[in-house]
C-alpha cells in the first residue's frame, strides 16, 4: 500500500468517485467506496459509526459528483496528499455548508486515513471540514484534530 500512496503524491491527479458503495455486507464490514483517478483506483472503508456527520458530507460530495474532475492539489513528502477542492486547472470549487468537527470519535490521523480537512481559527471556525480530504502517508500518527471519516482498505 505504501508503493501506491507514494505514487498518489503526483500533481494533478483527476478524481472520480463512485456514487455508491462497492460494498456493505449485513452491517458486520465498514461500507467501501472506490475512488478513480488517472493514475489507479483506491478503496477506501468508511467509518459512519464513528463520524456520521463527515462520512454523511463526504457522501453528499460524492453523490452529487463534486469530485468528478477535481484534483490532487497539495502535496507533502512522506505526510500526505490532499484532494477535493480545486480543479485540474486549480480553480476552487463552490462548496456546502460547513459540518461539525467529529475529531474526537477516537479514530487517529495515521498512516492511510483520510479525513475531512478542517481550517483551524481564525481562518473559519472550528466546526468547519467541507470537501478537502488529505490521505496520510505516514507511518507516524499525527497530533492533527482532523475528523478521519476512512481509511485506505486497498489502492491499485
Amino acid at each position: 500500500m505504501r508503493t501506491m500512496l507514494r505514487a498518489l503524491s503526483l500533481p494533478l491527479l483527476l478524481l472520480a468517485m463512485l456514487s455508491s458503495p462497492i460494498s456493505q455486507a449485513a452491517d458486520l464490514n465498514p461500507p467501501q467506496l472506490e475512488i478513480r483517478t488517472n493514475h489507479g483506483n483506491i478503496i477506501i472503508e468508511l467509518y459512519p459509526d464513528k463520524a456520521p456527520k463527515t462520512v454523511a458530507n463526504f457522501i453528499q460530495y460524492v453523490t452529487s459528483d463534486y469530485y468528478t474532475g477535481t484534483t490532487f492539489h497539495r502535496t507533502v513528502d512522506r505526510f500526505m496528499v490532499q484532494g477535493g477542492g480545486l480543479t485540474a486547472d486549480m480553480r476552487e470549487k463552490s462548496t456546502f455548508s460547513p459540518i461539525e468537527n467529529e475529531s474526537n470519535n477516537g479514530l487517529k490521523n495515521e498512516y492511510g486515513s483520510i479525513a475531512m480537512h478542517a481550517l483551524l481559527p481564525p481562518t473559519r471556525p472550528l466546526h468547519s471540514s467541507l470537501s478537502i480530504w488529505p490521505i496520510t502517508n505516514s507511518s507516524t500518527s499525527t497530533s492533527l484534530r482532523l475528523p478521519i471519516l476512512a481509511t485506505v482498505y486497498s489502492a491499485r
